[in-house]
């Protein structure tokens, strides 16, 4: 992460009212977390990033979909939930009301190993609502 945007996800952490580090995750040797006032390490910023956005489905956290509505014809990972829950990847259409709407719903994942893994939590964790 550059200086710039951890100050700036600092500043609004403050703004908000959350804790300075809130959001952040450091890959440092020793976590600088044991103050409010002291706990950024703003000498070494590339050793934070941003901490995955999380949703809970029935009492399971799992990772939040993109934020980011992707491109047209961009390849992307969507929880498949049926007799067996899955991945399905389609191309995404902006004049596609269903795959919009599964944006909207945070249903839509980058077309990646790690992007199908989670769009697999996710169809597990709605599954759980069946009791299954």
């Amino acid at each position: 992460m550059k200086l710039e945007e951890l100050l700036r996800h600092v500043a609004d952490n403050i703004k908000n009212g959350k804790d300075l580090n809130h959001g952040l995750l450091y890959r440092g040797e020793v976590a600088p977390f044991t103050c409010q006032i002291c706990c950024i390490d703003f000498e070494h910023p590339e050793l934070y990033t941003l901490a995955p956005r999380m949703v809970r489905i029935n009492g399971i956290e799992v990772k939040a979909g993109m934020s980011e509505a992707p491109k047209d014809g961009e390849s992307v990972s969507t929880p498949r939930v049926g007799f067996l829950c899955g991945v399905q990847r389609i191309r995404y259409d902006h004049n596609n009301s269903e795959h919009v709407n599964m944006f909207k719903c945070g249903l839509l994942f980058p077309s990646t190993r790690e992007g199908d893994e989670d769009a697999q939590a996710m169809a597990k964790a709605m599954l759980s609502f069946g009791g299954v």
